[in-house]
């Protein structure tokens, strides 16, 4: 026989309800399907925008685009989100998965 307590049902329900909206709030705030380099540096604050775009250690993919919009550099929304979760110790396992190449200056 199973035995549950109704303060179990409550405490799932609630989690499954944050999980929901955390889920919800990531798709919104990456609602563009591409980001040029400055609009990256935008969304991982933090730091000058002269050290982003002198070292593309700090780049979305070090500094290699998926592609080309308008005849600018840009990223997908699903490599800008991957990359905006890695702090910078983060990043060197980041740049092997990827091979960019790019090396802390």
């Amino acid at each position: 026989m199973e035995v549950i307590f109704p303060e179990i049902k409550v405490l799932l329900k609630a989690i499954y309800s944050l999980k929901e909206e955390i889920a919800g709030k990531q798709d919104s705030a990456l609602v563009s399907q591409w980001y040029n380099d400055e609009q990256c540096w935008q969304l991982k604050g933090g730091m000058a925008l002269n050290t982003y775009r002198n070292n593309r250690f700090f780049q979305c993919k070090g500094g290699n685009p998926d592609g080309y919009v308008g005849g600018r550099k840009v990223w997908s929304r699903d490599s800008v989100r991957e990359w905006l979760n890695l702090t910078d110790d983060e990043l060197e396992d980041y740049h092997k998965k990827y091979r960019t190449g790019a090396k802390r200056k």
